[in-house]
């Protein structure tokens, strides 16, 4: 589904997303094109993407 208002930094060097979004139709963000899970930090919260394949999936806040 649709992302909504979001604000990501990606820091490739460091293997680091930084995710701020507000409730979104979408339920989670997909991650590609890295050999390893990246350090994700959502609306300034850690949180572990799962490994689908050769995806890394974040989970997205849900929508009210």
């Amino acid at each position: 589904g649709p992302l909504g208002i979001a604000g990501i930094v990606a820091q490739p060097k460091q293997n680091k997303l930084t995710v701020d979004c507000a409730a979104s139709p979408a339920k989670q963000l997909r991650i590609t094109g890295v050999a390893t899970a990246p350090a994700v930090q959502l609306n300034g919260k850690a949180v572990t993407p799962q490994r689908d394949g050769d995806t890394f999936l974040i989970p997205l806040p849900e929508q009210p």
